[in-house]
């Protein structure tokens, strides 16, 4: 993916969504640089601590800040994969079902592809789980299988507004405004 920014190809196929990317690790010293309302670096550092002893706040907060900029990497990551494709573009990732409730879905690891569309995908799944789309529910995730579209599968129909609403914080207000006044 690293090497495919400012190509392009007609078809781009992402596997493995689901997998963790490198983790963060417990580091000896941590820090980060930051300017002041003056422009003067500042610099904010803390040991790792040692066995047995309580963790610092600052250690912790540090290994906090690098968590949430490590996820927007992933999600520019993403988004650089995805805007390579001309014409097709498959994401593939293997979905977990959580363990104590069948009916519902795992949440993937924050350190994967997964997790920075995860709110979307869920929702997609959801929906085609309640319309009857997807046959063997309750199938262990330990086992290989393929899963098939029942005979009587139709695409469902899914208001736009819908599919963009986290996405395009006006877009309800616009549907309702091309309603009524006509515009299309």
């Amino acid at each position: 993916i690293h090497k495919a920014k400012g190509l392009e190809f007609d078809t781009v196929i992402i596997p493995g969504l689901e997998r963790s990317l490198r983790g963060l690790e417990p580091e000896l010293l941590r820090w980060d640089e930051r300017l002041s309302m003056d422009g003067e670096s500042l610099l904010l550092m803390a040991p790792i601590t040692s066995s047995g002893k309580e963790r610092d706040s600052i250690y912790n907060h540090l290994a906090q800040q690098q968590r949430r900029r490590q996820l927007n990497e992933n999600t520019r990551l993403l988004y650089v994969a995805c805007t390579r494709a001309r014409h097709h573009l498959h994401l593939l990732a293997q979905v977990k079902i959580d363990d104590k409730d069948t009916a519902q879905l795992r949440q993937p690891a924050q350190s994967s592809l997964l997790y920075t569309v995860w709110p979307t995908v869920k929702l997609e799944i959801q929906c085609h789980q309640q319309a009857g789309i997807v046959e063997g529910k309750g199938i262990p995730e330990s086992a290989n299988y393929l899963q098939r579209l029942s005979s009587q599968w139709q695409f469902p129909f899914l208001r736009q507004e819908h599919l963009l609403a986290d996405y395009i914080p006006y877009v309800g207000m616009v549907m309702s405004c091309q309603q009524t006044s006509g515009f299309e």
